[in-house]
């Protein structure tokens, strides 16, 4: 279902794209609008989680530098018979830990040195846990869709009505993709 739900939001934004497109450039930039939409999905599907544990200043770890870790990963990895996860280690003393991906087999779980302070084997193992189980079920805090969602709403129109915004106080109803156009309540054929 959440497949489903993921495609249908991106159809949905890549739509909401190019009809913003074609209001403000015409056809050429409703094609300019689908070319870009295409290139922010295929990126966010891709980089999502790299600019996650980016964005947060994720670094990765050996098995030498996190035994404890690894091992926990590494037990909870068989019992769920699910591939190991690249595994993260934030430099925060807050403790919080994120699962991140496109896929399990591409999955990665980051964790703040404060967790692993706080923690002991057993509350560490239960928090590792529950970010494994979103990699089994491919619940990730920022997934691609989310990122796109994001980019699409700071960047489509006034937040406070939720419509797009007009240029030059234009107040024409915008023209929808292939020929219609949206009128006070009622829809026309153009």
């Amino acid at each position: 279902m959440k497949i489903f739900r993921t495609g249908f939001l991106l159809i949905a934004l890549s739509m909401l794209l190019v009809w913003v497109g074609g209001h403000y450039g015409g056809p050429n930039g409703m094609t300019i609008a689908l070319v870009f939409a295409v290139l922010m999905n295929g990126f966010a599907y891709f980089f999502s989680d790299k600019i996650a544990l980016m964005s947060n200043g994720a670094q990765p770890v050996t098995r030498e530098q996190m035994p404890r870790l690894y091992a926990v990963m590494e037990r909870l990895a068989g019992k769920a018979n699910l591939p190991m996860p690249k595994l993260y280690v934030i430099p925060q003393a807050a403790p919080n830990a994120f699962a991140t991906g496109r896929n399990p087999s591409h999955a990665s779980v980051a964790v703040t040195q404060g967790l692993m302070q706080l923690m002991d084997d057993e509350e560490l193992e239960g928090v590792i846990a529950h970010e494994r189980g979103t990699v089994g079920i491919q619940q990730f805090t920022n997934s691609p869709s989310h990122q796109f969602a994001l980019c699409i709403e700071r960047c489509a129109g006034d937040p406070a009505s939720g419509l797009p915004v007009t240029p030059r106080g234009k107040t024409t109803p915008p023209a929808w993709p292939y020929g219609v156009r949206v009128g006070w309540g009622h829809a026309t054929s153009q």
